[in-house]
C-alpha cells in the first residue's frame, strides 16, 4: 500500500513535470511561429505598401498619355491648385482595400476565411513628391527622352546627327554673317551721307558755273580735294563726272529699295495671300509665366546627353502642330513657332520665326555670293556704273558690299516665301539654284509672286525648323513645351482645369499598420506574458 502511494506521487511528479515541460515547449513553439508570423507580416505590410503605391500610380490621366507619351496623376482636388490631401486619401483607400485579406479570399474561396497576418491599415502620409513640372520641366523632359529611346526613332540617330551637324555649321556661317550685318548698317548710312555730300558739292558747283566763272572741284579718293578758277564755268572733269552722274541716274539702283524693303513687315512678303492666323492668349496663362506648385522630391536624372537633345527635340516636332499642320490646336496653332518664338500670339510667333529663317538663308546665300565669280562681277560692275561718277574707290566697294548683303536678303525672301508654300530650298545653293537675278532685285516684291508656284529641293519647312530648334537652348525649350502641353490638354473635355503643375509624377510615402496577436495568445494563456500586437511601419514610393 505504502509502495502504491509512492508510486502515484512519483508518476503525479512526472506528470507535473512534463505538463510544465509541455507548457513551456508549447509557449516557444507558438512563439516562433508568432516571430515567423510577425516577419511575414511586415513583408505583407511592404507588398501592400507597394500594391497600394502602385494602385494610385495607376490612375494616370489617360489623355496625357495618349496626346503626349507622358504619364502623371492630376491632383488637383477638383480645382486647379495641387492637393496632395486627395492623393493621400486615394492611397488610404487602396491600402486599406489591399488589407482586407479576409474578404478577398472569402470571395474567391468561400469558407476559408482564416487571415494568417491580421494587420489592418491605420494611417498613410506622403511624405515627399514630384511634379511634372518641377526644375523646369526636367521630369518632362525625361520622360518624353525615354519615350524616343523606346520607339522607332533610336533607328533615326544618324539622321538626326546630320541634322545637328547641319545646324552647328549654320551657327558657324551666322557667326560669319551677323558682323558683316552688323558692319553693313554703319556702311549703309556712311554711304548715303557721303553720296549725298558728293551730290550737293556737284550741283552746288554746276549753279554757280551757269553764272560766273566758277571753282573746279577735283573729286578725289577721299572726297571733294582742291579747289581752282575756271574763266568758262564747270571744268572738263566737272563736266564729265556730271555726265556721268546723269548716266548712272539712269540705271536701276536696287539698293536704298532693299534697305527700305529690310525695315517692313516680312509677313506679307513671304506669305503672300496666305491665312495667318490670329490666335493669342494672355501670357499670365502660360505655365512658365505664372507662379506654380514646386516639388518636394529629387529625381534622378539619366537622359541628357547630345544624343538625347537631338531625341528630345524630335519628340516636340512630332508631338506638336506648325505652320502648314492639318490637326486642330488649341489657342495657340503655330506650336513650333512659339517654341521658337515664345510669345502669346500666333502671329508674333510665326513673325519671330520666318525673320530667323531669313536670317538663317541670308547667311548662306551671302556665303554662296561670295564664292560665286559670276555674282562678284555683276556687283563690281553694278556699282562701277551707279558710283562711279564719284571717281571714289572706296565708296564704289561699300556699295559692291552692301549690294552682295542684301542681294543675299533678297534671294532669302524668295527662299522662305518658298518654304511657307509648301516647297523646298537646298541648305548649300548652287548657281542652278538661284531665284533672284541682281537686275531684277529692284523690283524684288512682284519677283517674290513667283515662289508660290515653285516646288524646289533640299530642305522642307519642317526640316529648317528642326534646324533653329537644334539652335536653340533646350532649358528653354523644356519650359515652353510644358506650356504647350497644358494648354492642349484643357481644350481636352474633362480636362479644363489640367495644371502641368498639379499632375505627380512620383512619390515617397510611409503607411503605419497594426498587428493582432494570434500565436501569441497561447503562451500568454499559459504564462501570462507574451506578445500583444504592435504597429508596423514601412516606407514605400514611386516613379513612372
Amino acid at each position: 500500500m505504502r509502495n502504491r502511494r509512492a508510486y502515484e506521487a512519483l508518476a503525479c511528479g512526472y506528470h507535473r513535470f512534463f505538463s510544465l515541460l509541455s507548457i513551456l515547449f508549447l509557449s516557444l513553439m507558438f512563439t516562433c511561429a508568432e516571430a515567423v508570423r510577425y516577419r511575414s507580416a511586415r513583408a505583407h505590410c511592404a507588398n501592400l505598401t507597394a500594391v497600394g503605391s502602385w494602385s494610385v500610380f495607376s490612375g494616370f490621366e489617360n489623355r496625357l498619355l495618349e496626346k503626349f507619351d507622358v504619364f502623371g496623376i492630376h491632383s488637383a482636388g477638383g480645382g486647379t491648385s495641387l492637393s496632395i490631401a486627395k492623393l493621400n486619401e486615394s492611397l488610404k483607400s487602396w491600402m486599406d482595400e489591399n488589407a482586407d485579406v479576409r474578404g478577398s479570399i472569402s470571395e474567391k474561396l468561400p469558407g476559408l476565411t482564416f487571415d494568417p497576418f491580421q494587420v489592418t491599415a491605420q494611417s498613410t502620409e506622403i511624405t515627399s513628391y514630384a511634379l511634372l513640372s518641377d526644375n523646369r520641366g526636367e521630369y518632362f523632359y525625361q520622360q518624353a527622352v525615354d519615350f524616343m529611346h523606346e520607339t522607332a526613332w533610336m533607328n533615326a540617330l544618324g539622321k538626326l546627327s546630320d541634322a545637328s551637324k547641319s545646324a552647328k555649321d549654320a551657327q558657324e556661317a551666322l557667326k560669319t554673317y551677323e558682323q558683316s550685318k552688323k558692319d553693313a548698317d554703319k556702311k549703309a548710312k556712311q554711304l548715303r551721307e557721303k553720296t549725298k555730300q558728293l551730290e550737293e558739292t556737284l550741283k552746288a558747283d554746276s549753279d554757280s558755273g551757269s553764272s560766273q566763272a566758277g571753282s573746279v572741284v577735283i573729286i578725289g579718293p577721299d572726297g571733294p580735294a582742291s579747289v581752282g578758277s575756271s574763266p568758262g564755268g564747270l571744268s572738263a572733269s566737272q563736266q564729265q563726272m556730271k555726265a556721268e552722274k546723269e548716266k548712272a541716274s539712269r540705271v536701276k539702283n536696287p539698293l536704298w529699295k532693299m534697305i527700305a524693303l529690310s525695315w517692313k513687315n516680312v509677313l506679307p512678303l513671304v506669305c503672300g495671300d496666305l491665312n495667318i492666323s490670329s490666335g493669342k492668349l494672355p501670357g499670365k496663362e502660360l505655365l512658365s509665366k505664372r507662379r506654380k506648385e514646386s516639388g518636394t522630391l529629387d529625381l534622378d536624372r539619366k537622359r541628357g546627353g547630345a544624343a538625347d537633345n537631338l531625341l528630345f527635340r524630335e519628340y516636340l516636332l512630332d508631338h506638336f502642330p506648325r505652320w502648314h499642320s492639318d490637326e486642330p490646336a488649341a489657342r495657340l496653332k503655330y506650336q513650333i513657332e512659339y517654341l521658337i518664338g515664345g510669345t502669346a500670339s500666333d502671329s508674333k510667333n510665326l513673325k519671330k520665326t520666318v525673320n530667323r529663317l531669313i536670317l538663317l538663308r541670308e547667311a548662306y546665300n551671302y556665303l554662296h555670293l561670295q564664292k560665286d565669280p559670276k555674282a562678284l562681277k555683276e556687283t563690281s560692275t553694278l556699282a562701277a556704273l551707279i558710283l562711279g561718277w564719284t571717281g571714289n574707290a572706296a565708296l564704289i566697294e561699300s556699295f559692291r558690299e552692301l549690294l552682295i548683303i542684301y542681294w543675299a536678303y533678297g534671294e532669302s525672301l524668295y527662299d522662305v516665301r518658298i518654304l511657307m508654300h509648301k516647297g523646298k530650298v537646298p541648305l548649300i545653293k548652287t548657281a542652278a539654284d538661284w531665284h533672284v537675278p541682281l537686275s531684277q532685285l529692284h523690283d524684288l516684291p512682284s519677283q517674290l509672286e513667283k515662289a508660290d508656284r515653285t516646288a524646289g529641293k533640299g530642305l522642307a519647312y519642317a526640316d529648317y525648323l528642326r534646324l533653329l530648334l537644334n539652335m536653340q537652348s533646350v532649358k528653354v525649350q523644356k519650359e515652353r513645351a510644358l506650356d504647350l502641353l497644358e494648354l492642349n490638354l484643357q481644350s481636352e473635355e474633362g480636362c479644363e482645369t489640367f495644371r502641368a503643375d498639379a499632375c505627380v509624377i512620383a512619390m515617397k510615402n510611409v503607411c503605419t499598420f497594426r498587428i493582432r496577436p494570434v500565436f501569441s495568445a497561447v503562451p500568454k494563456a499559459f504564462l501570462g506574458t507574451g506578445y500583444s500586437g504592435g504597429e508596423i511601419r514601412i516606407e514605400g514610393g514611386f516613379a513612372y
